[in-house]
């Protein structure tokens, strides 16, 4: 790929073909219970200015952070006025972010590995379901990422700024969630084997770590800032910073077992082949991408250098005469080039993820983002060097053929499990979105909380209080119910029934029904069901002249569908 603004204009066209595919029905699809969770802690910073990180829930404060521009400039002036659109555009943007990242290290996989990882970025199911989250995991992604780009540009350039990049962009890992831990250490793993063990294979073109004490005295201290700068809340609470140290206590008992627990190929399950049940629901894969990733780390790794007969190219004028750059610029003397170390370094950092996170117990879909990620660079970069190493035209096209019609079969399965486009009946758009049948689904909410919403909507409209009717959830399994319910301000909540049970409106268990139909009950209520997730009834009691008033609206409204 040599015409640069071919290059760029193909990197442009990408990334709006991200967004077309992650920005449409935004607010569609019911809020995970995670996502909730994360809505009302952005509410507690946007409320009072201070973050107050707790060690054993909710995470760092990144995306709480990060979340501050978008209501700023939707000029939403409180918690009731936003709406899912507002918290999912926060991972959109750093999910098509991370497409933008990929020049970066152009020269660590290539130009023509730069468009494909790209395009394959742009239509992973799971890169596209995900960034469509208001959860950590994409941010998380992006931040860890933009580290290593920022590390491999120090290590071609020798410029101290890039090494001051890579520890920020460290810091905000950790600012953002606790398993960027796992990645750290992938990482460190990475570079020793890339650069050191490898040597066996590699030995006459040994890179080596160069560490310079400089650049990492800089580098620690960038991810010193960011870090205290978050955890303290931008310095309005210092315990945050110790709590976000002894967090790892508590994590490393929650990571030992529970209810997440899954076995170790669960990851692998899902990426490779994955069914809901046998003969049910349909297939999904990302098969392609997980090959291409073996086969680019394969020719990483494997291939041996051959340096015979061959002169080392002068460097760029912008670059140093490093031995890195000297034998980079050696192997573009060659038709099928010297794979560089960086893709060495992907490969294992890759491999020391999945043993990382296929070991602990505690699994849920979207940590695999991490390695997916990377292995999407693999993917990028081995489709770029099958189709550059081909000599002949329709055997290229060929080539160019099967990866274009494999990127389209991830699109067309990530519009399935989003958007659902292709549907022609309306009804089955985002039939798939929160269904058991899409493997990236977990624990969804109901498209039935949307009964609740409507009924209350409706009962606003009728009551004489509107939105200050008086609202008791009786459930310890209420979420994500706090954000559905973020316009009526006279909400309580509750794990088991309260000695009072007055509510004009209330939510909960069947059993809540055995105190309301006593006949000594001050109050009489009727009751309808909706479904909160798979295996979870809640009940809606209405006080009676409520309910009558809902009865009238119902009739006015079946007259007019009648005329």
């Amino acid at each position: 790929m040599t015409n640069r603004w071919v290059y760029f204009g193909l990197l442009v066209l990408i990334v709006t073909g991200a967004v077309l595919l992650r920005a449409p029905r935004l607010a569609a699809r019911p809020m995970h219970n995670d996502e909730a969770v994360n809505a009302v802690k952005f509410d507690e910073l946007w409320r009072t200015g201070t973050f107050n990180y707790d060690p054993n829930e909710y995470h760092g404060p990144t995306l709480y952070y990060l979340t501050l521009p978008i209501v700023w400039l939707t000029g939403e002036r409180d918690f009731a006025q936003t709406t899912e659109v507002t918290y999912r555009i926060v991972p959109l943007i750093f999910g098509v972010g991370l497409i933008l990242l990929l020049p970066l290290v152009a020269d660590g996989i290539g130009r023509g590995g730069v468009l494909w990882a790209a395009l394959f970025t742009a239509v992973s199911p799971a890169m596209v379901f995900y960034g469509r989250y208001y959860i950590h995991e994409m941010v998380l992604v992006f931040f860890a990422f933009a580290a290593i780009a920022c590390g491999w540009r120090y290590r071609r350039s020798g410029h101290l700024a890039w090494a001051l990049a890579c520890g920020a962009m460290v810091g905000m890992a950790y600012a953002t969630k606790e398993t960027w831990v796992i990645a750290l250490v992938a990482a460190a793993g990475a570079g020793v084997a890339a650069a050191t063990i490898w040597r066996v294979l590699l030995k006459p073109v040994h890179h080596g770590l160069h560490f310079r004490w400089r650049a990492l005295a800089v580098a620690a201290a960038a991810f010193a800032v960011v870090f205290v700068i978050f955890f303290s809340g931008f310095f309005t609470r210092f315990a945050g910073v110790k709590d976000a140290i002894a967090t790892y206590t508590h994590y490393a008992g929650r990571a030992s077992g529970g209810v997440h627990d899954h076995p170790w190929n669960y990851y692998l399950a899902i990426l490779l082949w994955w069914r809901a049940a046998p003969g049910r629901g349909p297939v999904w894969t990302e098969m392609a991408i997980v090959a291409l990733a073996a086969i680019g780390f394969g020719f990483a790794v494997f291939r041996k250098p051959a340096l015979h007969g061959a002169t080392p190219a002068a460097p760029h004028a912008d670059e140093p005469s490093t031995p890195a750059a000297v034998s980079a610029a050696r192997w573009e003397r060659h038709s099928i080039p010297i794979y560089p170390p960086f893709v060495r370094f992907m490969g294992f950092y890759i491999v020391f993820l999945i043993i990382g996170f296929s070991a602990i117990p505690y699994k849920t879909p979207w940590c695999m983002l991490g390695f997916l990620q990377g292995m999407i660079v693999l993917a990028g970069f081995a489709c770029g060097q099958v189709v550059r190493s081909i000599g002949h035209p329709a055997v290229r096209g060929i080539a160019l053929g099967v990866f274009l019609a494999a990127a389209a079969h991830l699109a067309w399965e990530a519009d399935r499990a989003t958007n659902n486009f292709a549907a022609h009946d309306p009804r089955q758009r985002g039939r798939y979105e929160a269904s058991n049948y899409n493997p990236y689904v977990y624990a969804h909410t109901s498209n039935d909380i949307f009964t609740l919403t409507r009924r209350m909507d409706e009962i606003a409209r009728v009551g004489v209080q509107g939105r200050n009717v008086y609202v008791q959830v009786v459930t310890a399994d209420c979420w994500p119910i706090p954000f559905y319910l973020r316009s009526f301000p006279r909400v309580g909540y509750w794990a088991t029934p309260p000695e009072k049970l007055d509510g004009d409106v209330i939510i909960g268990t069947q059993d809540v029904w055995e105190r309301l139909n006593d006949p000594a009950a001050p109050r009489k209520y009727q009751a309808s069901s909706f479904g909160l997730r798979p295996g979870v009834v809640l009940w809606i009691y209405v006080e009676q002249s409520l309910w009558d008033r809902l009865r009238e609206l119902w009739r006015a409204q079946s007259g007019n569908n009648n005329r």
